[in-house]
């Protein structure tokens, strides 16, 4: 068997802007595993704002295959793959560095096994999904002509100088709904001055308008939403982390990559429930490869943002595609299910 890194350097259709970071392309790892009759792949995915510059985690990536390589050739079931992400987390490798190489073994497994990686986690077939058109951060670029006819479910960067007309758009637009995600971009006295536009009945959910303070948390922000959702994303990368909230959210955006691989976010999506918390699962930019990976478990909950690799100038991997505003995939291979062009 052999095992190898591969740099991924995906560019951006165009700059993609939220209130706290701006891109035009995406540096990532590719991990692949093969031998003679398979070839799997997992998608590393760096973070800069979670403390995960693309160097480092190369460094890292490159240790993984040194100490760890021997037991990678070696997994023959999905407990084997769980124990050597546990290996990992008890390392400190980053979050991206354990989803990546679980993401690789666990397509390999579902390969070798002629099964799709739902049937090897023994979970039900996911079924389409609606899937929220991306409207980034615009600023002095024309907006409104890019979103779709078929899009029913928008959602709207905010944090920068396009608010006030997004959130006025939002309150023209009674044909839609839409997701508010302020990426932590306003301050209290901004979330007061936009409290008219948030509880509106087209608005589905307000998604880290702020930073948790760290002595009041969020106390103050929920008093300005009488009844739009609050979800948090930024300020949680597992289940524990978003347990202290529970008393002032009403749900949590789950990134595979973020909490540090699908069978960790299957678990912490679990331990979230029983604190009657809605779930939603979210994606960075990234190729269709991880937007399968985490496509495969998305009938375990109650609202997805799966569009990350539309953002793409060139797509690496094919096999799941958005239509009309859903998510399906589009062939039927083993593992993850998409193949590398």
């Amino acid at each position: 068997m052999n095992l190898s890194i591969r740099r991924l350097d995906l560019r951006l259709k165009e700059k993609f802007k939220i209130s706290h970071s701006e891109f035009d392309s995406i540096a990532q790892l590719l991990v692949i595993i093969a031998d003679k009759e398979i070839t799997a792949y997992g998608e590393i995915i760096p973070v800069e704002f979670f403390g995960e510059p693309f160097d480092k985690a190369h460094e890292q990536a490159v240790k993984v295959l040194s100490v760890y390589g021997k037991e990678i050739s070696g997994i023959q079931t999905v407990s084997d793959v769980r124990q050597l992400v546990q290996k990992l987390s008890g390392q400190k490798y980053f979050n991206c560095i354990k989803c990546g190489f679980e993401m690789a073994m666990l397509d390999y497994l579902g390969k070798a096994n002629k099964k799709m990686l739902w049937e090897l986690l023994e979970l039900k077939e996911p079924q389409k999904r609606k899937t929220p058109f991306t409207m980034p951060i615009m600023e002095g670029r024309s907006w409104k002509s890019r979103i779709p006819e078929d899009a029913s479910l928008i959602k709207i960067k905010l944090g920068g100088l396009t608010d006030k007309d997004y959130l006025e758009y939002v309150k023209q637009d009674k044909s839609r709904d839409f997701f508010l995600d302020v990426n932590q971009g306003w301050t209290i006295d901004r979330l007061e001055e936009y409290q008219e536009y948030l509880n509106m009945d087209n608005v589905l959910m307000l998604e880290e308008p702020v930073k948790p303070d760290k002595k009041s948390g969020l106390a103050p922000v929920k008093k300005f939403l009488a009844k739009t959702p609050l979800f948090l994303d930024e300020s949680v990368k597992s289940g524990s982390s978003a347990v202290g909230f529970a008393g002032y959210i009403d749900g949590v955006n789950i990134k595979i990559t973020k909490f540090g691989g699908l069978l960790q976010s299957l678990e912490d999506a679990g331990m979230l429930k029983d604190k009657n918390l809605k779930l939603m699962l979210g994606c960075f930019l990234e190729s269709s490869l991880s937007i399968a990976y985490a496509y495969s478990v998305s009938g375990l909950f109650d609202f997805i943002d799966l569009d990350g690799a539309t953002f793409l100038k060139e797509e690496p991997f094919k096999g799941i595609k958005i239509h009309n505003g859903e998510i399906v995939m589009d062939c039927r291979g083993y593992g993850i299910g998409v193949e590398y062009e």
